[in-house]
């Protein structure tokens, strides 16, 4: 039509894709005929799909628009993936230019640098000798300035309170937490009388794996001298102040009444027991049960035997499930918080869950207990290696009426004028480990 044409600058429309496109749908059924396992572990299945998408589209409408597209999904970087419209107009036309989609900001100085990684809508409009150049884009990229030194990189790293690693580092009960800053009062010497000497973690099992696999029920207060559901649980004067939670021979200690008070049945993998017993105080606020739950082996955590707490090699998803089992000495005297997979056989007649102690539940909640057990004073640089020489720590706090972050504290009577770093009690170790003011 000459509407089209008009706009267009001509009626010809030539579109040329190339590429291929790979859909993969499979399933998977593992059966194993293993007489430990559960009638559920033995029979296990999943659900594969996979796409693997390789596309080139040019083309033009008219005169005046071309097409270019590229994408791939196996491509390593978001920015590889190109999608450009282009529109070119006539000299004599209002609209000199619009692009769309992948686009970039040349600017004519070296003063303040254009992005070549744009993803939006740039326009060049002429009004007579009046040219207006206008983008509305989000930038895919980013520029960094590094230096090297004697074979090694210098740079800057910033970060706010809230950047600790979330998901990852959890402490093994209430206690540990609430003598932590007390264990470290005299670094780098750690003042505690506890060593961890046996640990297993477990986590959902998403890989569906049977190694290492066993029912789970994974209880708040295991453990907890004063625990959260007071309604059911008693602890306080008459027992353990220190974490206690195992009722296996030679274990008489017990920081609370918990595991006397548990329905009978409560052991049992297909029982509703438990789900009954927490109906009117909180539900599954108080526990989480882990069908063939996952046992991480040694290399997958880190412990801190001394400190009571472990980091995960990667951090969880919010919707996993953590738990434990350890076992302690504390001068000379031992004490065991869950059971370990040895203290309960697998057995396939009836299957049996493990009582661990639940460190994070599906849903998080900052009102519960496990909040707390998660720490927030562990952060990562990302970065390997760093040298303790030259390497400087600042710590800042945003003026926000003059927009200016503030090294020093500008108020109160006896803080006015000193750091914010020494008013925290951070990096006061010299290179040889010794306390330096």
């Amino acid at each position: 039509s000459q509407t089209f044409a008009k706009i267009f600058g001509s009626e010809v429309i030539d579109i040329r894709p190339q590429g291929s496109a790979d859909v993969i749908f499979a399933g998977q059924i593992n059966k194993n005929e293993n007489p430990l396992f559960n009638t559920r572990q033995r029979n296990q299945g999943n659900f594969n799909f996979d796409q693997r998408i390789q596309m080139n589209v040019t083309g033009s409408i008219g005169d005046k628009l071309k097409i270019s597209t590229n994408y791939n999904t196996e491509a390593q970087f978001q920015f590889e993936n190109q999608l450009k419209l282009d529109y070119t107009g006539k000299p004599d036309e209002i609209i000199q230019k619009i692009e769309a989609g992948t686009v970039s900001m040349p600017l004519p100085t070296s003063l303040i640098s254009g992005s070549q990684a744009l993803f939006g809508l740039k326009t060049k409009l002429q009004f007579g000798k009046l040219g207006v150049t206008s983008i509305f884009s989000q930038q895919r990229s980013q520029s960094r300035q590094i230096t090297i030194s004697n074979g090694s990189q210098q740079g800057n790293f910033s970060l706010s309170p809230s950047d600790y690693e979330a998901n990852r580092h959890y402490f093994l009960s209430q206690y540990f937490r609430n003598n932590y800053n007390r264990a470290l009062a005299n670094i780098p010497i750690i003042s505690s009388n506890v060593t961890i000497t046996k640990i297993e973690v477990w986590v959902t099992n998403r890989s569906n794996t049977t190694r290492d696999s066993r029912d789970v029920l994974a209880f708040l207060d295991l453990g907890e001298y004063d625990p959260y559901n007071k309604n059911l649980f008693r602890g306080g004067a008459g027992f353990s102040a220190l974490p206690a939670g195992f009722s296996g021979p030679g274990f008489a200690q017990q920081s609370n009444n918990l595991l006397a008070n548990l329905p009978a049945d409560t052991r049992l993998t297909n029982s509703n027991a438990v789900a009954n017993y927490f109906q009117a105080t909180g539900r599954t606020d108080n526990y989480s049960k882990l069908t063939y739950a996952r046992k991480l082996t040694a290399t997958e955590f880190r412990l801190q035997p001394q400190l009571g707490y472990i980091s995960l090699n990667y951090p969880l998803n919010n919707d996993e499930v953590l738990s434990v089992a350890y076992r302690y000495t504390y001068n000379g005297t031992e004490y065991q918080v869950g059971e370990l997979s040895t203290d309960i056989p697998v057995d396939a007649a009836t299957p049996k869950v493990l009582y661990t102690k639940l460190l994070k539940n599906e849903l998080l909640k900052t009102s519960l207990p496990t909040w707390d057990l998660m720490m927030k004073n562990i952060y990562t640089l990302g970065a390997y290696q760093i040298s303790p020489n030259d390497f400087r720590l600042t710590i800042t706090h945003l003026d926000n009426a003059a927009n200016i972050e503030k090294p020093i504290m500008g108020e109160g009577q006896n803080t006015t004028g000193k750091l914010w770093l020494q008013l925290t009690g951070l990096d006061n170790l010299n290179p040889q480990n010794a306390k330096q003011p």
